[in-house]
């Protein structure tokens, strides 16, 4: 979540992420001391819950094995340290005593001492990745938070005296626009932090020459640029929230051109040229070039 971001309008709780699923996108937005209590709760957690899987497993490892036959000592001891229910780590050293004891007493010794170190030492190994993988179901860097927009709605024009407040408002967005340009819109591999305020800090679009779209000798050079978007999803591209039955897609494909002067201006006398009837004495004369297409 960028500084950008008001916090205020952040959602805290349950919500889900589409864009990853039904099931991978359920996420709970916190602040930042939740969040630690969250992460210590789920390392208990996680100890508690494999140390009792480790127990259930080793104790009905036992229970199939005591068969009541006759059996040598290698086994009888086997059996005993089973019972004891001890850790991953016991297990895979006492195996490896009881095969150095038994190595030329019974048969088997190493296979028959083989499975239950092999045993031990798998389930160290996938608590150590469990361990690991628990600290990842937090996220405290560039996270996507879901933002509620109270104020969202199309922009009233007519408040205020002459638009004031929508011009001032407008001129904000303008302003705020043209610097996150510059930030962001740039051939970089590492942009600015703020540029993180979006799902993504740009958006793509591709660049070509492409023949003059206008009659002949409307470009100079008789060509022109074409800057295409391509299809662009309000989900990936623009950071909403909605089902795939609700997506929209679109492009915007714009083409541009320099276009001659010569022989299509006309200048005028700005005494002459209709302007705003709410202001109509001019102290000067000004004098503007009108493009003739």
């Amino acid at each position: 979540m960028s500084a950008e971001l008001d916090a205020r309008l952040v959602k805290r709780g349950l919500w889900t992420n589409l864009s990853e699923g039904p099931i991978l996108g359920r996420t709970i937005t916190t602040d930042t001391r939740t969040g630690t209590l969250i992460v210590a709760l789920l390392a208990v957690l996680s100890s508690l819950g494999t140390a009792h899987l480790w127990h259930l497993i080793t104790f009905l490892y036992h229970q199939i094995r005591a068969h009541g036959l006759p059996s040598d000592g290698l086994f009888r001891q086997q059996q005993a340290i089973l019972r004891t229910l001890p850790t991953p780590s016991s297990l895979m050293a006492e195996s490896l005593k009881l095969w150095w004891f038994w190595r030329n007493k019974t048969d088997r010794a190493l296979t028959r001492s083989a499975f239950q170190f092999a045993t031990g030492l798998a389930f160290a190994l996938a608590t150590l990745a469990a361990s690991i993988f628990s600290s990842y179901v937090v996220d405290s860097s560039n996270i996507q938070v879901l933002v509620r927009g109270p104020d969202c709605g199309a922009v009233n024009t007519s408040i205020g005296e002459q638009g004031v407040p929508f011009r001032t408002y407008q001129g904000a967005i303008n302003a705020f626009a043209e610097s996150f340009a510059q930030d962001c819109y740039q051939n970089k591999t590492v942009l600015p932090a703020r540029c993180n305020a979006f799902v993504r800090p740009n958006i793509p679009f591709t660049k070509e020459r492409v023949p003059c779209p206008f009659s002949g000798g409307m470009c100079i050079g008789d060509e022109a640029i074409a800057m295409d978007s391509g299809l662009l999803d309000l989900n990936h591209h623009f950071g909403l929230n909605l089902q795939n039955q609700d997506g929209v897609k679109f492009r915007k494909r714009t083409t541009c051109s320099v276009l001659p002067l010569e022989g299509h201006t006309t200048v005028v006398n700005a005494t002459d040229y209709p302007f705003n009837p709410d202001h109509r004495s001019l102290e000067k004369n000004f004098w503007y070039s009108i493009m003739e297409i």
